[in-house]
C-alpha cells in the first residue's frame, strides 16, 4: 500500500491518503461486513474511522484497534494480504 502519512484517529489525513485507504477498505467491503461503501472522497469521517477499526479487529486480530492505519505498519501489510492471490481471506 502506498500512503506517504498517517491516516484514521489523530492522523496527518492527507487528501490522496484517505482515499487510497477507503479504496482498499471498499475491497474488502464483504470481509468487514459493510453495508454499504465509503465514500472515496479522501475525507476522514466516522464511517472511515469504523471502516479501520473493523480492519483491525477482523483481519489483523487487534483487540484493541487503534483507527489509525502508517506507513509501513502492520495494517498496510493487512491490506496487502488482500491483494495477494494466494491470501486465505
Amino acid at each position: 500500500m502506498c500512503i506517504s502519512g498517517s491516516v484514521g484517529k489523530n492522523g496527518a489525513n492527507d487528501h490522496p491518503d484517505v482515499k487510497t485507504v477507503q479504496i482498499l477498505l471498499n475491497v474488502s467491503a464483504a470481509l468487514l461486513g459493510l453495508n454499504s461503501p465509503l465514500a472515496e472522497d479522501g475525507a476522514i469521517g466516522p464511517s472511515t474511522l469504523t471502516a479501520i477499526e473493523t480492519f483491525q479487529r477482523k483481519v489483523m486480530g487487534m483487540a484493541a484497534p487503534d483507527a489509525l492505519v502508517s506507513p509501513n505498519s502492520p495494517l498496510s501489510a493487512g491490506f496487502a494480504l488482500i491483494f495477494q492471490p494466494d491470501s486465505i481471506l
